[in-house]
């Protein structure tokens, strides 16, 4: 048996990469689990390794042989994809194949393309967005506690929070869930645990800059300090600014180009449709020679830091006021 996991959200097929592993454990409490992981090793050893561990031995017991990143090795695509036919055509007995690969995949590639044809399951779990994601909000809620639910505008506040982050909503939710225990999550719930992700507070400092409100700049980054270790939140906003900026100038690039609506930027540079909408409202005040210079400033920054030559807070001060 030869299965196909893939997907560009992270979270849910490490979620059901455990839930085909526990299944494996549970039909067969004697067997075998095996993981070769390509993106650490893809060697030809290792790639002849990984496909001997799916021969059929002797003596052999039910094994669940899993391939992580198997589209890395570059040098070995062609052993690789010969090994899945052979497999698909033999079809061991006791001996299953899961091939994963985290993120969005090149359906030409020649490991991905035989996966897609000759695999007997394929699975691929892409970010949730609407209707599909408050459902998965109110199915994970119920795994807590059978009568745990949220209201609608609580709702809406959880997500617009944690915008495109999985994880991070998973985690809120296992805070709510803790808090509330069992009836209805509130608004005032909401409020009282979250505030805005890292990347939301970055993105407000930089539209703030855009139209030069330095000292508003400064305060969204200060509130988003508070509590925590300073030196800690300030590399997260560092580099959660060098991530943004680089998201903007391959935005600014587009638009540029002539692409003047959401969906056609998001089209060209693969960004999510609501990022670039977002990113819209203030594009016009950031040309790219703004946007280079800040995130070559950035990594001026970051290389001092890393030598001691630079405080984090100081660094962060600097950006915001040459940027």
């Amino acid at each position: 048996m030869m299965y196909f996991l893939h997907g560009e959200d992270d979270v849910r097929v490490g979620e059901r990469r455990r839930e085909l592993v526990d299944g494996f454990w549970k039909k067969y409490p004697a067997g075998e689990v095996q993981i070769f992981d390509f993106e650490d090793n893809g060697t030809p050893e290792a790639i002849r390794f990984a496909c001997s561990a799916c021969d059929p031995g002797l003596f052999a017991v039910p094994k669940l042989v899993i391939w992580l990143h198997p589209c890395t090795p570059k040098e070995g695509e062609a052993a690789l994809k010969d090994f899945l036919v052979r497999f698909a055509k033999e079809n061991p007995k006791d001996i299953s194949l899961l091939a994963i690969v985290p993120g969005k995949i090149k359906k030409t590639h020649p490991v991905a393309a035989t996966l897609l044809k000759k695999a007997d399951r394929v699975e691929a779990l892409s970010p949730l967005t609407g209707a599909a994601l408050e459902q998965h909000v109110l199915s994970v809620l119920s795994g807590f506690d059978a009568d745990l639910s949220i209201g609608r505008p609580a709702l809406a506040a959880l997500l617009k929070a944690t915008g495109d982050d999985t994880l991070r909503l998973k985690q809120e939710v296992a805070r709510l869930a803790a808090y509330r225990g069992t009836g209805m999550i509130t608004s005032e719930d909401v409020a009282l645990f979250l505030r805005p992700s890292v990347e939301t507070t970055v993105f407000q400092a930089l539209d703030a800059l855009s139209r030069g409100e330095r000292e508003r700049a400064l305060a969204v980054f200060a509130q988003e300090q508070a509590g925590d270790a300073p030196g800690d939140a300030v590399y997260g906003l560092l580099s959660m600014c060098a991530w943004q900026v680089r998201r903007l100038i391959e935005i600014r690039e587009a638009y540029d180009q002539g692409n003047r609506d959401s969906g056609s930027i998001a089209r060209v540079t693969k960004l999510p449709p609501f990022a670039v909408q977002n990113a819209l409202r203030s594009i016009d005040r950031l040309p790219l020679p703004r946007l280079i210079a800040g995130l070559s400033l950035l990594a001026d920054m970051d290389a001092a830091m890393k030598i001691g030559e630079l405080d984090p807070g100081v660094a962060l001060d600097t950006f915001v006021w040459k940027f």
